[in-house]
């Protein structure tokens, strides 16, 4: 026999109060996965009970060996203390944790001139910056990160963007970002009710598509199920085709 592909083995049920609120089996494939789905579709709950930060009933290999506490980085939300300053709060995480890429989170981020400040002084996304140097100071296989771009300017989002794909390992990301699925994710899983509704590479889907086009200085976007038949409806009315792109990652978010 053959050795086994790497894959991240996923079976996982979680809740409160007593009601399941996911119930998920999937393998993941190395690399950057974006986990997309509606608000509430349990998202949240499914990186938490992956990273063992709640009750579940979680069967978790990387593979083939369990996933241990040391294999993880996770990335909540607002996990730093409003009131301490960003240095001394990285460095305690970093203590914990075992950090080894410190001043290399640091620089990727922009945080020099921010460690001296308080938490709760800063922006929504200085603050986001700071809760992602705790994690991507960190080597692990695995990095389960919640909304890692909420937040960011431009170019720290590109800077995380990238830093995402040279990882490595296991990477998994939930946004509500069509345009960061395209950047980084090679694999997409996609909740709905707390069950699987997809889990696959994003060019597997199939779905509508969105056609924009310009007459003039009006431009109009529209959505099909059809999209040759369209464009050429479209160019016979007199408008120029600037862009054609699939919608189904944006249904699978609404």
């Amino acid at each position: 026999m053959g050795r086994r592909p790497p894959m991240l083995a996923l079976d996982v049920s979680a809740g409160y109060r007593g009601r399941t609120v996911v119930e998920v089996s999937a393998s993941v494939p190395p690399g950057v996965t974006a986990l997309v789905g509606p608000n509430g579709s349990g998202k949240t709950t499914l990186l938490r009970a992956i990273a063992g930060a709640i009750p579940a009933r979680r069967r978790v290999e990387v593979d083939g060996r369990p996933l241990g506490p040391r294999d993880v980085a996770y990335l909540p939300h607002g996990g730093l203390d409003p009131n301490a300053k960003v240095g001394d709060e990285l460095e305690f995480y970093w203590e914990v944790l075992g950090a080894e890429r410190r001043d290399y989170a640091v620089d990727l981020l922009g945080l020099k001139e921010l460690m001296g400040r308080k938490v709760g002084e800063l922006s929504r996304g200085q603050a986001r910056r700071a809760e992602l140097a705790v994690v991507l100071a960190l080597r692990r296989r695995v990095y389960l990160l919640d909304e890692p771009l909420e937040g960011l300017d431009v170019q720290y989002r590109g800077a995380v963007l990238g830093e995402l794909r040279r990882l490595g390992e296991y990477v998994i990301f939930t946004t509500h970002d069509p345009s960061a699925v395209e950047a980084a994710a090679g694999w997409l899983l996609a909740l709905r009710g707390g069950r699987l509704a997809y889990s696959g590479p994003p060019s597997g889907l199939k779905g509508r598509v969105a056609i924009r086009a310009r007459r003039g200085g009006e431009v109009v976007t529209v959505e099909t199920d059809r999209p040759e038949e369209k464009v050429e409806e479209l160019r016979s009315l007199g408008y120029s085709v600037e862009e054609v792109r699939s919608t189904a990652v944006e249904e699978l978010m609404r």
